[in-house]
């Protein structure tokens, strides 16, 4: 039973929805300074923050800075988001992946392939029915992170958005919570602000959930095989668990799975999400909002192509860390949530 797919119709929708909140805050709260390293090294336009060099740089400068609390900069304003945001995404990813299961059962397609279509649907519609509500959480919060940080091109954006362009206003800037930022972002630009970068948030975490929940099925079904966890039935082409695997093994296919999928969609999205950060902590010039296309000609004109890799070795330690330790909480709240196999 360890290692067979538990889906939709299968699940105690309460339990599933109110474990998962305090399961994944906590996942949340212990990796979440992975995130504001990120955002700080993507947002800065200087050359010592490039790299994995610039990884270490940037993290030495929180902590010299700001201690323990730089660390978690935006971190409130993003599990509050999260709360409805996470609901929404769930139902939307088990739905989406149960309904297709149903659709490749009847047309009897492999189970790897199966998995992997699945999987890479679902996490399309999850990422999709949640953009209206974690957009303006990302423009808040990642406006927080960069909020008073000595960065060149982030700081002039985060004194910009907390009043002025001094250390009166870097300074104001770090003092700022998630409520006065939003309101901040409201009165320069209008509730439009809060939207800032959509499309191309859709466009980078669209097809990062997706091709991150693609390859996690796909991954765990062919590992599960190799390793003799799961066997193919004789029937309609499915994959049942073998007998007496242990949950050491279920949980080691899960890791490595998550490993294998976050490398890759991290690396294949990083140019998307490295524009859609600059441009959703930039500030407007002279009353312009910055373009997408404007950011995207900035950065390769800074540092040409090798530029779109910049942040590139945190995004990959992050998705691997926040993938395989959501993704082991996300498959072991489905087990102790699954109903009881219909008699």
């Amino acid at each position: 039973m360890a290692g067979q797919e538990i889906n939709w119709d299968r699940l105690d929708k309460f339990k599933f929805f109110y474990v998962g909140v305090g399961l994944f805050s906590g996942v949340t709260t212990t990796l979440f300074p992975l995130s504001v390293i990120k955002t700080r090294q993507m947002a800065s336009h200087h050359s010592a923050h490039a790299g994995l060099a610039g990884t270490r740089l940037v993290a030495r400068t929180i902590w010299q800075q700001e201690g323990v609390r730089g660390f978690y900069r935006g971190f409130g304003t993003v599990l509050l988001g999260t709360m409805p945001g996470r609901t929404i995404y769930m139902t939307s990813l088990e739905m989406a992946k149960s309904a297709v299961q149903k659709v490749g059962d009847k047309l009897d397609i492999a189970p790897s392939a199966l998995a992997g279509v699945s999987s890479f649907v679902g996490g399309a519609a999850g990422s999709l029915s949640t953009q209206a509500v974690v957009v303006p959480i990302d423009v808040v919060s990642q406006r927080l992170m960069v909020a008073g940080a000595e960065l060149p091109g982030a700081a002039a954006a985060a004194a910009a958005a907390a009043g002025g362009s001094s250390a009166a206003g870097t300074a104001a800037a770090r003092r700022a919570n998630g409520f006065q930022m939003a309101r901040l972002i409201i009165q320069q630009e209008g509730v439009a602000g809060l939207y800032r970068g959509f499309w191309p948030s859709v466009c980078t975490f669209v097809p990062s959930n997706a091709i991150w929940w693609g390859g996690y099925g796909f991954w765990k079904q062919h590992i599960s095989l190799w390793c003799g966890l799961t066997q193919h039935s004789s029937g309609a082409g499915a994959a049942v668990a073998a007998a007496g695997v242990g949950t050491g093994a279920v949980v080691g296919v899960q890791v490595a799975a998550g490993i294998l999928s976050g490398c890759s969609s991290a690396l294949l999205t990083n140019p998307l999400d490295l524009v859609k950060t600059r441009l959703q902590v930039a500030e407007p010039v002279a009353g312009v909002v910055p373009s997408w296309g404007g950011v995207l000609r900035e950065l390769l004109l800074e540092e040409g192509p090798r530029g779109l890799l910049r942040g590139v070795g945190p995004r990959m330690a992050s998705s691997c860390l926040w993938g395989t330790c959501m993704v082991s909480a996300y498959e072991f709240l489905k087990s102790i949530c699954a109903l009881p196999d219909a008699e």
